[in-house]
């Protein structure tokens, strides 16, 4: 974000976007006619599904060869567009350095991690361990009984989530922020969606819980990283 930002043009020909979740570039339009994007640019944007909004570089002189489309890690809080001879990287950078507290919620069906976390380091942490059967691939009746015994076991395991995160919410909530929930979130969304009152965001994590402390801190740096897309 630091290179973008530092790039510089003779022409005001820079174009950035932001778009707060829900929000799309035919809801920026009413703000002003914002310059021709390609329709690989459009088709990806208005495509990607995203609780946090997304972000857009691009030069609409095309001098540089790559567009980046971004999916930062926490909700943006407004829309906009500028073009101007340098890219707009302010607000997403104040949101990623703004200090606050949040709940990483990592499931899986046998295993799911719950943390507290500030930008720094985790502030609590919790792991549910569940014996889950394997998928049974035989047909007949022993696979009928294997698959309803194997969903009594993931059963029994979103119940023990659903009160550790009770727990983690009752010490926690007044100053949890947000809930960052990775991993298989349909598992866990009824009790989650009891809670009611922190905001929930989706995120694709891409780690799994370990027993070395870098273990955690590859959950929270995966949790709080940007996704980029990068057109060519």
């Amino acid at each position: 974000l630091h290179k973008i930002g530092s790039i510089k043009s003779e022409k005001q020909d820079l174009l950035t976007i932001y778009l707060m979740p829900g929000e799309s570039i035919a809801d920026l339009e009413r703000s002003g006619e914002i310059p021709p994007l390609e329709s690989n640019i459009e088709y990806l944007m208005a495509k990607l599904e995203s609780d946090t909004g997304l972000l857009l570089f691009h030069d609409t002189n095309r001098i540089f060869l790559n567009t980046l489309i971004v999916v930062p890690p926490f909700p943006l809080d407004a829309s906009g567009w500028v073009l101007a001879d340098a890219f707009n990287t302010e607000p997403i950078e104040e949101s990623i350095h703004k200090d606050r507290v949040f709940c990483i919620i990592l499931s899986h069906a046998d295993e799911t991690f719950i943390g507290v976390s500030d930008r720094n380091d985790f502030l609590d942490y919790t792991v549910i361990r569940s014996s889950v059967k394997e998928k049974h691939t035989k047909g007949g009746w022993s696979q009928k009984r294997f698959s309803r015994l194997r969903e009594e076991d993931i059963k029994n395991h979103v119940k023990k989530v659903a009160d550790a995160i009770s727990e983690i919410i009752d010490k926690w909530g007044d100053s949890i922020d947000f809930l960052l929930v990775g991993g298989d979130y349909n598992l866990i969304k009824e009790p989650l969606l009891s809670l009611g009152k922190i905001p929930i965001v989706v995120r694709g994590i891409d780690a799994r819980v370990g027993k070395e402390k870098e273990d955690l801190e590859d959950i929270r740096v995966k949790a709080l990283s940007l996704r980029w897309y990068v057109l060519g």
